[in-house]
């Protein structure tokens, strides 16, 4: 599996005619599902998304996503390499099948590539990525201005890869192995005079080279570089250390997948958590329902005064909205007596004589005394003088 792919898509899209070209501020870098390159086929998806933004939200905290020519800035060895875009920002979007696809948006344009696009200097555009084991983009690099695409299809169209084109050569194999024994032959004295230069001076060619580069350092420079190595040697080893813990909390060995896997849990724990809070509120109805049902239904049945007394329905609404639903469901059921209190007999005639007080009745919960009993045995008392 290579390292690195660069993917070119279809060309920006040409003015109808009368019109003037104009430099898009965003388009489309992975379309939804499989995209062909010269490299291979790279699966685009939902795990594809998660990890793509999350490497970018990481990545994005220092080094924000730029456009290049060419590739240039990932060349080997390394070259100057101008910037096309100053920055962007990736987006995941749904096509009409609601597959994801991820454009590049608030494209930032140099003043030459606006131009160069403008004028139909430039027309094609390639994105370069990390792909995972299993073909699928797991996090975005940047992209470049191009007119070196190979396609096999109409569209997408395919670019140059991030290594060295190849280029047509006349030479035959003669002039060919010629060529590569004169480097060789070449390296093998390099190595000799380095060798020589070790041994008779103490000191190899490497080293005179870092001499020299270090005698243009001032006392200052390199006092700085050492301070900033300093700065930042605990935020590097505090990020290796919270890398590691990433790594092998997911099982993960690749970082690109470490983290989205890590996005991929936090979606996850986001749905549980609103699934756990859907239950509880289902469990809440039903507690009320239950309150309310066996509450009314005692106080029809003539076993729980509507006001008055301490086990009456005004108290024990006051008592839910004080303790909860749960608690004063569970003081109603022990308070419900078994035959209906005498005073709700007959509400039209009131017996104020015989009537349980407020501090009878808490006696007899306390005690777990039927309130009807109580209320019976008063009566008896009254009744004998």
């Amino acid at each position: 599996m290579v390292a690195l792919t660069a993917y070119a898509v279809c060309s920006f899209d040409e003015p109808a005619e009368g019109q003037k070209r104009v430099a898009p501020t965003e388009f489309r870098l992975f379309h939804s599902g499989v995209n062909h390159t010269a490299k291979g086929d790279f699966v685009f998806d939902d795990v594809a998304a998660h990890s793509v933004m999350a490497a970018y939200a990481a990545r994005n905290q220092q080094v924000p996503l730029m456009g290049d020519y060419e590739h240039q800035s990932l060349a080997t060895p390394p070259m100057k390499a101008l910037a096309s875009a100053t920055q962007f920002v990736p987006a995941i979007r749904s096509d009409a099948q609601g597959g994801p696809e991820l454009w590049a948006t608030q494209v930032q344009w140099t003043d030459d590539a606006r131009k160069e696009l403008e004028s139909g200097q430039y027309r094609m555009y390639s994105p370069a990525f990390i792909p995972d084991k299993d073909g699928r983009i797991a996090a975005l690099i940047n992209f470049a201005l191009t007119n070196l695409p190979a396609s096999y299809e109409i569209e997408p169209l395919v670019a140059a890869g991030l290594t060295t084109p190849e280029k047509d050569t006349d030479m035959d194999e003669k002039e060919l192995k010629a060529l590569k024994d004169k480097v060789e032959e070449l390296g093998a004295r390099c190595e000799k005079m380095n060798a020589l230069c070790l041994k008779r001076l103490g000191k190899s060619f490497d080293d005179w080279a870092k001499e020299e580069s270090d005698e243009h350092k001032t006392l200052s420079e390199r006092d700085e570089e050492r301070q900033e190595r300093e700065r930042v040697k605990p935020q590097l080893t505090a990020l290796t250390a919270f890398q590691g813990k990433v790594i092998e909390l997911t099982g993960k060995t690749d970082p690109a997948e470490a983290l989205g896997a890590v996005a991929l849990a936090v979606t996850q724990g986001q749905e549980l958590v609103a699934l756990k809070q859907k239950i509880a509120e289902a469990d809440a109805k039903a507690l009320e329902t239950e309150f309310t049902t066996l509450l009314d239904g005692a106080v029809a049945a003539g076993k729980i005064s509507p006001a008055g007394g301490l086990a009456s329905k005004e108290n024990i609404v006051k008592l839910k909205a004080s303790v909860g639903t749960a608690q004063a469901l569970s003081f109603l059921k022990g308070a419900i007596p078994a035959e209906p209190i005498v005073q709700l007999r007959a509400p039209t005639e009131p017996k104020p004589d015989v009537a349980l007080t407020p501090q009878e009745a808490q006696v007899a919960a306390a005690v777990g005394l039927p309130l009807a009993n109580l209320q019976k045995f008063k009566e008896s008392q009254r009744a004998g003088g």
